[in-house]
């Protein structure tokens, strides 16, 4: 039986994630207004779990600096686009 080897890079800085690391992971969801064109997009951050890590749309973070950087990117965006809406 072969084993799978897995390597995760951080999002922002690209530093290689090792086993004993304590990282961060990032997503957009969606926060659901009471009127319809009232949702938003929503930024989730949350302390590594590894088997939510392969999700698609998870960004990997090594740390507070780049989760700090991440959001202020995310936050960024969506100054520039104060209409953006939820994707589905």
């Amino acid at each position: 039986m072969m084993s799978r080897s897995e390597s995760y890079h951080c999002d922002v800085c690209g530093k290689l994630k090792m086993e004993t690391d304590l990282w961060w992971m990032a997503w957009v969801d969606c926060f659901n207004g009471g009127n319809p064109g009232e949702d938003q997009p929503l930024l989730k951050l949350t302390r590594w779990h590894k088997a939510q890590a392969h999700e698609d749309d998870v960004k990997h973070l090594c740390g507070a600096r780049c989760s700090e950087t991440y959001m202020d990117r995310w936050i960024t965006s969506q100054r520039e686009h104060p209409e953006a809406h939820c994707e589905t």
